[in-house]
């Protein structure tokens, strides 16, 4: 299957799940339900299940023309460099490990695509549960690790699934 061209999000598009370690072991955990996801604009709501004191808060960008960069913009709207303030546990200096699970929209109902970063050993892993041959794992680029959990997920999920910088739009070897 062809990533840049699976088939757009219906009304019910499945809720994005992220989770966060920190340095000190402390956890964060969001549940993020899309509501809009089009080329002219993203938008959802977060749900902060563990960890923080915000319980929810409504996201919103302007939109991306292909659904898995829909998709992506969208987390990067819950989990950037502006929620920093709102979740410190995002930001550069404090995340371990972060865990991002989509629902898989090439794969039957129930697949998923998961991407995992870790600061301690600079990896970032792939799994797609409808095509285990897609699974992959790959170092995190120098330029990358000051960022916060948001673009360094979002990139590293573009890089390793979709084979391009979401950040630059490069292509990647």
């Amino acid at each position: 299957m062809d990533p840049l061209n699976a088939t757009g999000v219906d009304s019910l598009e499945p809720k994005f799940d992220l989770r966060v370690t920190g340095r000190d072991d402390s956890v964060i955990s969001a549940s993020i339900w899309p509501t809009n996801l089009s080329a002219n604009h993203v938008s959802g709501m977060v749900d902060w299940e563990e960890g923080t004191d915000l319980l929810s808060s409504v996201i919103h960008a302007d939109g991306d023309e292909t659904p898995w960069g829909q998709r992506l913009l969208l987390v990067w709207a819950a989990a950037g460099p502006h929620s920093v303030s709102a979740v410190p546990l995002l930001g550069a200096t404090k995340w371990l490990v972060a865990k991002l699970t989509l629902p898989d929209s090439w794969g039957s109902a129930g697949d998923t695509v998961c991407v995992s970063i870790n600061s301690g050993n600079w990896r970032a892993t792939l799994s797609v549960t409808c095509q285990p041959e897609l699974d992959t794992e790959q170092e995190i680029p120098l330029a990358l690790r000051h960022l916060e959990v948001g673009s360094v997920i979002v990139e590293m999920m573009s890089r390793l699934l979709l084979g391009h910088s979401w950040l630059t739009l490069e292509l990647t070897p």
